[in-house]
């Protein structure tokens, strides 16, 4: 996860997680709540694209806790700090790091290589530290859809809640019990397949104040 954004050729939310489910599919990982993802970069991801992960020392990552890099003459890797494996690791792996490996799952199956220009991935026109590229449209920020940082987390979060399997849950709590996700994570996800819970939050907060 880069701190800069990076242009990609477009792809809307939908295409981002479309792309999201097909490699679920390769997987075999269709209907599982919990894909096991430091599993999947140790063991899979080299056999299924030409991944290599690199497990780094924190001090050699300056601050970053994964990046994917693809250089022609040696191909895809997944560059990723040592203690984020180690909080895979544990018995209840930490949400907030698988949300980072499936993120860097989205750079390498939809970023890698060249732009639609014909521009080499580690020339691609970057954006400073871009805060909030999905709402903000001006220079120097991204559009969502042509935003490298913002496709990956569209990719992220439909790899680790499928729309299928969310709409089985009763609540975002439920969500983020059953997905292993962070709870801000659910409560997007629920949100966005559940609106009307947001708009009776909405008038229960109304509710206190006019009281």
């Amino acid at each position: 996860m880069l701190l800069k954004d990076f242009w990609v050729p477009k792809k809307t939310k939908s295409m981002a997680e479309a792309e999201a489910l097909n490699f679920r599919a390769a997987l075999g990982e269709q209907d599982s709540f919990r894909p096991d993802a430091l599993g999947i970069a140790e063991c899979v991801l080299d056999a299924l694209i030409g991944c290599e992960l690199v497990v780094c020392d924190d001090s050699e990552m300056l601050g970053v806790e994964a990046y994917t890099q693809h250089i022609p003459a040696l191909g895809t890797r997944l560059f990723v700090k040592a203690s984020l494996v180690a909080r895979l690791q544990q018995e209840h792996p930490d949400p907030r790091a698988r949300f980072t490996l499936a993120h860097e799952f989205g750079h390498i199956v939809m970023h890698r290589g060249r732009s639609e220009t014909g521009i080499p991935s580690t020339q691609m026109r970057m954006a400073p530290a871009r805060g909030l590229a999905a709402a903000n449209q001006k220079s120097p920020y991204l559009p969502a859809e042509f935003s490298g940082e913002t496709q990956a987390n569209w990719f992220a979060s439909e790899f680790l809640m499928p729309k299928h399997l969310v709409r089985e849950c009763f609540s975002a709590e439920d969500v983020h019990k059953r997905f292993n996700v962070s709870r801000r994570a659910a409560e997007i996800k629920w949100a966005e397949l559940n609106p009307q819970d947001q708009n009776q939050d909405y008038f229960k907060e109304l509710r206190k104040i006019l009281k």
